[in-house]
């Protein structure tokens, strides 16, 4: 879901090898990278290998994260195709989400009434 007044871009490129898609509701794209242990342990912090995420988990999580912001697939190309290699969701900042972004090293780059502008060095 769109934030509001804000239209949602179909595709954000973020360089030649990388660029943000949103979502269409194929939320089981999301499972293989979330049956990644480093991924569930990292993102959701689940770490019994019996409790990895399953496709319905993946599906409450992107219905979640649909209806909180704006919700985009990452994409990566791999052999001219680009794969999902996992998620991001553009939503109103609050602390512990600055914090977190901050402590994975995201840098603040400019701020205005409505947004924190954010950069990540890859």
């Amino acid at each position: 879901m769109p934030l509001s007044a804000i239209p949602q871009p179909e595709i954000i490129e973020i360089n030649e090898n990388l660029r943000l898609r949103r979502y269409d509701g194929h939320y089981e794209r999301f499972l293989p990278p979330y049956q990644n242990p480093y991924v569930y342990q990292n993102s959701e912090g689940i770490f019994d290998d019996a409790k990895k995420p399953d496709l319905d988990y993946v599906k409450r999580m992107c219905s979640y994260l649909d209806r909180t912001g704006e919700f985009y697939y990452i994409e990566a190309k791999e052999n001219d195709t680009y794969i999902c290699i996992g998620d991001l969701t553009a939503y109103i900042w609050n602390l512990p989400s600055q914090k977190m972004h901050e402590s994975l090293g995201f840098r603040q780059v400019s701020q205005t009434e409505r947004e924190l502008i954010y950069e990540l060095t890859l």
